[in-house]
């Protein structure tokens, strides 16, 4: 990878590679958290040929221990260890260079994500609940299908559709 970090973001792009984002890169002796993503193209393409890594453009904010999900030709990346509402999406298939958009804000501090069924799935942490959220994800437009929430000190989640 060019730039050494730990702490970062991964998953797979089919045709194109594995892209890595955010994570922490250590700056005269202090770990701080970076905006940066590379790809390691597994195929040539115009980025370049396969087995070699590309810097693409950075993330809108830096993050720590971000997760990430490819998901409808698009890469998204939600979570920071400092509790970031913040998802981010990645377009690599437009025309043009590949650009971030922040697409929305979750009602919590994402952690995790995953596609699942037609959707993204999002787990996070607000206050002393856990919270499981799906979307449906049409074009870049995010619709909350259901909420499951457990909160600490109460014997069975709490389920929520819409």
């Amino acid at each position: 990878m060019p730039t050494p970090r730990c702490a970062t973001g991964a998953t797979h792009i089919p045709g194109v590679g594995d892209i890595v984002v955010g994570g922490y890169v250590e700056t005269e002796g202090v770990m701080q958290h970076t905006d940066k993503a590379e790809i390691l193209l597994t195929t040539a393409s115009p980025l370049g040929h396969a087995g070699s890594w590309c810097e693409i453009a950075p993330m809108l904010r830096s993050s720590g221990f971000p997760a990430a999900e490819f998901f409808n030709g698009n890469v998204y990346v939600a979570g920071h260890l400092l509790a970031s509402t913040s998802v981010e999406m990645l377009s690599l298939f437009s025309e043009g260079p590949p650009q971030w958009t922040k697409v929305i804000n979750a009602p919590f501090s994402t952690v995790s994500i995953i596609s699942f069924n037609g959707g993204l799935m999002f787990g996070g942490e607000f206050s002393k609940s856990e919270f499981i959220c799906v979307y449906t994800v049409r074009q870049t437009n995010f619709y909350l299908d259901f909420a499951v929430v457990f909160v600490e000190g109460t014997p069975d989640p709490w389920y929520f559709s819409l």
